[in-house]
């Protein structure tokens, strides 16, 4: 890898860190609205695992996440789930706006990588060996 793709991947991460960090917060914030409006802090419910584990993926493997939830995995699939998480994000206060403002713009970036020929591998997408489906690693023959 050269020293421009290291530098690439760098950012990438940078990015993808503090993205994941200010979402979370948002969703924070937003989950502690549950008095005055209740479906805010539901989908708060749903976007806090979703954003706390874009952080997480970043720094240390999640057991079986590639099985179940193969799209953090890809460009395309984080683009996608960003851009989901931006949607249910209600930019109501200052860290819901820059949560969802990095959210949408990193989804692009992220869909923008997908299509690049060029794009470098974050070491997070590695598949270690790891089944992509569900009872792939077995051999179990039919008889």
């Amino acid at each position: 890898m050269s020293e421009n793709d290291q530098k690439g991947v760098k950012f990438i991460r940078a990015l993808l860190v503090t993205t994941g960090a200010v979402a979370t917060l948002g969703f924070l914030v937003q989950l502690s609205e549950v008095a005055s409006e209740f479906l805010a802090a539901a989908r708060a419910c749903f976007g806090l695992p979703l954003s706390v584990l874009l952080v997480y993926l970043e720094f240390r493997p999640v057991p079986l996440l590639q099985q179940y939830a193969s799209f953090y995995y890809s460009y395309m699939g984080r683009a996608l789930l960003q851009l989901l998480l931006a949607v249910m994000l209600l930019p109501a206060g200052f860290f819901q706006v820059c949560a969802f403002t990095m959210l949408f713009m990193t989804g692009f970036i992220c869909a923008a990588l997908e299509l690049s020929s060029s794009a470098p591998e974050l070491p997070s997408f590695r598949n270690d060996g790891r089944a992509l489906s569900i009872g792939a690693e077995e051999d179990d023959d039919m008889i």
